[in-house]
């Protein structure tokens, strides 16, 4: 009976020692995944990183005043008003209305002098007399703008003559011309852009 218990217990030993190396083992694979759960691995954050890259604010850049013009310079510089200030120059009036104003000007653009036929714009560009009384009919004295000249019905030009103001569907009409373009501002007055040549009765 003794020797029958003690080799029951000499066999549960044997078996048991395989057992415990593997239970051991697995203990020491363990314990440093458990370890290292624990303590994450910092990177120190590198400078001067070539993917980053620091952008310098650029100072604003100041946008340049506006050179003050005159009337006849400004219809100059719009570039549309080329016929009326060649115009201007062959009547004489360049300098009256570079003078110190305030005018109204109702400058007919290229294309509106381009409505009259060619023989007759030649015959008027070439005859300053009648030029000068047609240019007259365009000014107004005084700073008018275009809300001002929408609450009149007339106004005087520089020559005494009347010229007859209308608003028709939110459009301004001067004699038989419609203002296009308005409040074109200049030092010494202002220049509202018409389309057709207001030729005196």
């Amino acid at each position: 009976m003794y020797s029958f218990t003690k080799l029951i217990l000499t066999t549960l030993c044997l078996v048991g020692i395989p057992v415990l190396a593997t239970a051991q083992d697995s203990t020491r694979r363990e314990a440093p995944a458990a370890e290292m759960a624990g303590h994450e691995t910092k990177l120190a954050p590198v400078v001067g990183d070539t993917l980053t890259t620091a952008v310098t604010a650029q100072p604003a850049r100041a946008t340049p005043a506006a050179t003050p013009r005159n009337i006849v310079e400004t219809a100059t510089a719009a570039g549309s008003f080329n016929t009326f200030v060649a115009a201007l120059k062959t009547a004489g009036l360049t300098a009256r209305l570079e003078g110190k104003g305030p005018f109204t000007i109702f400058a007919p653009t290229d294309a509106a002098f381009d409505k009259l036929p060619k023989r007759k714009l030649d015959a008027l560009l070439n005859n300053p007399t009648q030029l000068r009384a047609v240019l007259g009919n365009h000014v107004v004295a005084g700073d008018l703008t275009s809300a001002q000249v929408a609450k009149l019905t007339s106004a005087k030009t520089i020559d005494g003559k009347t010229l007859k103001i209308a608003v028709k569907a939110g459009k301004t009409f001067v004699g038989t011309a419609q203002v296009t373009n308005a409040d074109i501002t200049a030092t010494n007055g202002v220049v509202h852009a018409i389309d057709t040549v207001l030729l005196p009765n």
